[in-house]
C-alpha cells in the first residue's frame, strides 16, 4: 500500500521572528496560528497554505540565513496579488523610512 502525502510545511528560518511575521501578515495577508517564544518558533496559514518559523538553535549547525531553492506559491488572481502586493511594500518602505528602521 502506498502512503498518500496529504501536505507539506515547510520550516523557515528567521533571525528576526517579529518582522518576518509581520512581513507574512501584512503583506501576504497570512494568519498567525500558533507562536511559542520560548522555542523561538511561529506557525502561520493562509487559504491551504502553511508554513512555520524558527529562529535557528544550538542543535541545527548553522552558518547565516540561507535559502537553496523556490517556493511557489499557487494562486487564483496573480495579478490582483502582484498590485496589491505593490501598494504594501511601498507603504511598508514609507513607514520603515519615516521611522528610521
Amino acid at each position: 500500500m502506498k502512503s498518500k502525502f496529504t501536505s507539506l510545511r515547510p520550516i523557515l528560518w528567521t533571525e528576526n521572528m517579529d518582522e518576518t511575521i509581520g512581513f507574512y501578515q501584512q503583506c501576504l495577508g497570512f494568519t498567525l496560528n500558533e507562536r511559542n517564544d520560548d522555542w523561538q518558533w511561529a506557525s502561520l496559514e493562509k487559504d491551504e497554505v502553511q508554513i512555520m518559523l524558527t529562529k535557528p538553535n544550538s542543535h541545527e549547525k548553522f552558518n547565516g540565513i540561507g535559502f537553496t531553492g523556490s517556493f511557489y506559491f499557487n494562486v487564483d488572481n496573480v495579478d490582483e496579488l502582484w498590485e496589491d502586493l505593490k501598494t504594501k511594500v511601498k507603504s511598508a518602505t514609507k513607514s520603515k523610512l519615516s521611522t528610521g528602521q
